[in-house]
């Protein structure tokens, strides 16, 4: 199978004006995070931005907690990125839920997200899901990779990248929904926020949805850091 997706035919919009070829090969920068022929890298995280990560979630601990008696922890008002801010008893279910087999296959796509993936990729530039998958689940690398090719496409499997580090990835973008992306580089990528109510405090670039708005803002995005790169 191969990994890579040609970019479609062109479209009457031209959405990135490239920096020259004399600046993309003098920059040491801005070929750091383009492909060798030249296309901006934008990395794009699957929970939460394209998955409906939390949905899913409560529903697993709906059913755990019903089996148990006790009343459903968690709630589509839920604060904080971080789950695991209840009791102890609270924190087990969710945990419980997070690491159920049945998870991934019960999570729906964002909606609009299938669309605009595939116009990143031919419009904008070469697209990777970068995603981190939870250590205390033994089946969430397989399970990422099976959702990604069932909802997106067997060939985006191939654009799977699992770790437990972004700032180590190289892109133009990165479009996530944590609030503060943190690890041992100093990443290339921009952070372009997808909007959740717990990052509402987050700075930067923002989107809310997968609209057209919000992938002219992705595509102007990558042309300035683009630029900035090339210097």
């Amino acid at each position: 199978m191969s990994s890579s997706i040609a970019p479609a035919a062109a479209t009457p919009r031209q959405r990135i004006t490239m920096p020259s070829t004399a600046k993309l090969s003098s920059s040491a920068l801005a070929q750091a995070v383009t492909t060798i022929d030249g296309r901006p890298i934008v990395l794009c995280d699957i929970d939460g931005v394209k998955a409906k990560w939390l949905p899913g979630v409560i529903r697993l601990t709906q059913r755990i907690a019903a089996e148990r008696g006790v009343p459903n922890p968690l709630t589509l008002e839920h604060p904080t990125w971080d789950m695991l801010t209840y009791d102890e008893d609270a924190n087990e279910i969710i945990r419980e839920a997070m690491c159920h087999p049945e998870l991934y296959g019960s999570l729906e796509p964002e909606d609009g997200s299938v669309e605009a993936l595939h116009t990143m990729q031919a419009e904008i530039g070469e697209v990777f899901l970068a995603s981190t998958a939870m250590p205390s689940n033994p089946t969430a690398h397989s399970a990422k990779a099976e959702w990604v090719g069932r909802v997106y496409g067997t060939q985006w499997a191939d654009r799977l990248i699992l770790t437990a580090d972004k700032t180590a990835l190289r892109g133009v973008v990165l479009i996530d929904d944590k609030p503060e992306i943190t690890g041992v580089m100093r990443p290339l990528w921009e952070h372009i926020v997808f909007h959740r109510r717990y990052n509402a405090e987050t700075a930067g670039v923002r989107i809310h949805d997968w609209s057209e708005e919000s992938l002219e803002t992705i595509a102007a995005t990558v042309e300035r850091r683009l630029h900035e790169l090339a210097g």
